[in-house]
């Protein structure tokens, strides 16, 4: 199941470069294996944009609760791990030219518990930061922005 994502409420003639980026939530349930979280991220502008990976579904790994998960309309806690930071190094950040799309999988276990029977729902609970490249020496940096993002959900027998 599917769901088309939104990352910033602001429309990109508002000059919000953000409002350029769409992604995709999906989660794919194969036998008897933990479902996994399925994003992609597309960038439909026309300038690069540079994103800090941490704590998005980018970074490869769960080190925060980027995601929020309800089973039957009850919260679950995160049981993932939490870590601390260094400053960012370029390796940390992803960059998105325009017309480029970028996949991550996350399996949602161990970090959640999501193998009891039940209607899941997961909604994104991540920010962007970044920087929006309009030339090889022109950069604007972005203000972290929430990933306001339409849920996925799915059901376990």
């Amino acid at each position: 199941m599917a769901a088309t994502l939104f990352t910033s409420p602001p429309s990109a003639a508002s000059g919000d470069p953000l409002a350029a980026l769409h992604c995709t939530l999906a989660v794919e349930m194969a036998g008897d294996r933990t479902p996994h979280l399925q994003a992609t991220l597309h960038n439909t502008g026309t300038h690069a944009v540079r994103l800090l990976r941490w704590g998005t579904p980018f970074e490869g790994a769960w080190r925060a609760p980027l995601v929020q998960i309800e089973r039957d309309g009850q919260p679950l806690d995160y049981q993932g791990p939490m870590v601390k930071r260094r400053a960012p190094q370029p390796s940390d950040h992803l960059t998105l030219r325009p017309g480029q799309s970028l996949q991550a999988s996350l399996p949602l276990s161990p970090a959640w518990t999501v193998d009891q029977p039940g209607r899941y729902r997961i909604s994104a609970h991540w920010v962007w930061q970044g920087q929006v490249r309009a030339g090889p020496r022109t950069a604007t940096t972005l203000p972290p922005t929430d990933a306001h993002c339409a849920p996925v959900e799915f059901t376990r027998p």
